[in-house]
């Protein structure tokens, strides 16, 4: 009997997906959270219009991979890619990066805007913002401005490490200052 070989094909393309979503219940009431989500495609990225069926559905399946379990309903507020403009540095020519959700949120961040805390979860992507501030955050991200009004801003947004990290920095901090050989 002959053995046949099986040839699959992937997807031709890998983008970046940036939504917002909310949840419909009291305990989310009036936030938003803005995450971000990969989404293996043939269809060339002009064709991704926001919100469109293939980019709404690549959000949804990141939603539920980390909300499926606790039993709440996501709203898909806005998807579209994302991709932003670059100048690249050897050239000078414009590129397509892609960014990420954490962009969006610094952006959000840099404009006062201070991630909303949920009891005592640990979420910390929730802004309490509306759909159109979410959409104009991303927009800001896709023109590299660092905030919603493109103003330069002198405040200082401290980094907030988890306690694993915290943990970690100062065991590498002990590390050093007991090591002879690294003073």
């Amino acid at each position: 009997m002959e053995s046949r070989n099986r040839i699959e094909f992937t997807s031709a393309f890998d983008y970046k997906v940036i939504y917002a979503f909310t949840v419909n219940d009291e305990k989310h009431n009036g936030l938003i959270k803005i995450g971000d989500a990969t989404l293996h495609t043939n269809t060339p990225a002009d064709s991704l219009s926001p919100n469109c069926r293939e980019l709404n559905q690549a959000a949804l399946t990141r939603i539920k991979q980390y909300t499926n379990t606790v039993g709440i309903m996501p709203v898909l507020l806005h998807t579209e890619l994302a991709v932003k403009t670059m100048k690249s540095k050897k050239d000078g020519s414009v590129e397509l990066k892609a960014f990420r959700d954490h962009e969006v949120h610094r952006v959000l961040e840099n404009s006062g805007i201070k991630k909303a805390k949920i009891n005592d979860t640990t979420g910390r992507e929730w802004y309490r913002i509306t759909k159109e501030t979410a959409i104009e955050a991303i927009a800001a991200v896709k023109k590299n401005y660092a905030n919603l009004s493109n103003s330069v801003s002198n405040e200082f947004i401290p980094i907030i490490f988890r306690p694993e990290q915290k943990e970690a920095i100062e065991r590498t901090i002990k590390q050093f200052k007991n090591s002879p050989e690294l003073q």
